[in-house]
């Protein structure tokens, strides 16, 4: 049974993305909007009452990338912090500009990936997760969708203090006048999803 699931999951990891986006014609995506998606879809029907987010956005920032597969990328990098951090804890997440292009920090709290691990987090199959509980593609899955879209990720990590997700992507300037960067910091509870 356990076989099954992990193989359901690798199937879902590889055929998923491709299968929802109706066009492979890029969109202006609104990043902060799409990371935001991100999590509430991660977190729909889970107790998060012990996951304080902050939050720490540049502002309006653009994007060009196809929104099923920047939000399954970001699905996957939220979900691997979250679970690093049994679901208790700090996740911070921001964006940050710098020149042509934008940051994204997805940090959590948890114990931290250990060196030794570290030049393979991104190898296809590779998993610090118990057996069944991860397919090993979330990483390579979502690497590959970022690279699509002129990115890089990285992850710094340092052993029981937690690890940071760096997100790099071309910027897309936007038509709208300037908004000041605005910051918010909270720490809430997430909604549980009706079980009717």
């Amino acid at each position: 049974v356990q076989h099954g699931k992990r193989m359901a999951a690798i199937i879902r990891d590889f055929t998923g993305i491709a299968a929802r986006e109706v066009s492979d014609q890029r969109q202006l995506v609104h990043l902060e909007h799409e990371i935001d998606q991100a999590l509430a879809a991660v977190t729909a029907g889970t107790d998060t009452s012990a996951l304080a987010v902050e939050r720490q956005y540049a502002g309006d920032t653009m994007v060009s990338a196809l929104p099923d597969q920047l939000r399954q990328a970001l699905m996957n990098l939220l979900l691997n912090a979250i679970q690093a951090m049994k679901g208790k804890g700090g996740l911070r997440l921001g964006t940050s500009l710098a020149g042509s292009h934008v940051t994204i920090t997805i940090a959590d709290s948890g114990p931290g990936i250990p060196k030794h691990h570290l030049s393979r987090i991104f190898d296809p199959f590779f998993t610090t997760k118990n057996q069944g509980e991860g397919s090993g593609l979330g990483l390579t899955v979502a690497r590959r969708i970022i690279k699509k879209f002129g990115g890089d990720i990285r992850l710094e990590s340092v052993e029981g203090a937690g690890t940071s997700c760096l997100v790099t992507l071309p910027l897309v300037a936007s038509n709208s006048s300037k908004e000041a960067p605005w910051t918010a910091s909270e720490s809430r509870t997430f909604p549980q999803a009706s079980r009717s």
